[in-house]
């Protein structure tokens, strides 16, 4: 798999763990920065990264910093972009499987490198099987079973086929 990677100052420590592991499991990597304990700028490496896996360059990215909640939020503002926040390795597994996660959010502060290697590995080898799924499923604005989604506020609800409203679809 080919993976970008990016962290800020507080990250650099762990994504050195990471970076071993994945080239050790014979991934790819485009290390994004920053390369030293200097201080930077979080959004600019969440940035990069994100920008490398919509362009297609990457099939996937990780990004690290102190708490891991600023990396995501600042790659979740890239549209396309679906940053998953991970502290253990079942909710990696659990990102890529049902929310189709394209970049692996982790906080230095928060696993010990060990773990973060862990966590890493559970997400790289996992398949975005959610989105698998949805590929000629259901049409948008249609719930299972073939009912109408309700439509913004201001806008009247589905029915049902009898014309009364369908309060619960």
């Amino acid at each position: 798999m080919r993976i970008a990677i990016g962290c800020d100052d507080t990250g650099f420590p762990l994504k050195e763990h990471v970076t071993s592991a994945l080239e050790a499991a014979g991934h790819d990597l485009l290390d994004l920065g920053t390369f030293s304990k200097d201080p930077v700028d979080y959004p600019d490496y969440a940035r990069a990264v994100g920008q490398a896996v919509l362009r297609g360059f990457v099939d996937a990215g990780i990004l690290m910093c102190g708490s891991g909640a600023s990396a995501s939020i600042a790659a979740n503002k890239l549209r396309g972009i679906r940053g998953a926040l991970c502290h253990d390795a079942q909710a990696a597994r659990l990102s890529r499987e049902e929310d189709d996660a394209n970049i692996l959010c982790l906080g230095a502060r928060e696993v010990e490198p060990a773990r973060a290697v862990e966590i890493t590995i559970a997400w790289v080898t996992r398949r975005a099987l959610r989105a698998q799924g949805l590929q000629g499923g259901v049409a948008r604005g249609q719930l299972r079973g073939g009912r109408q989604a309700p439509g913004p506020p201001g806008r009247p609800a589905a029915s049902r086929r009898d014309g009364s409203p369908d309060c619960c679809a």
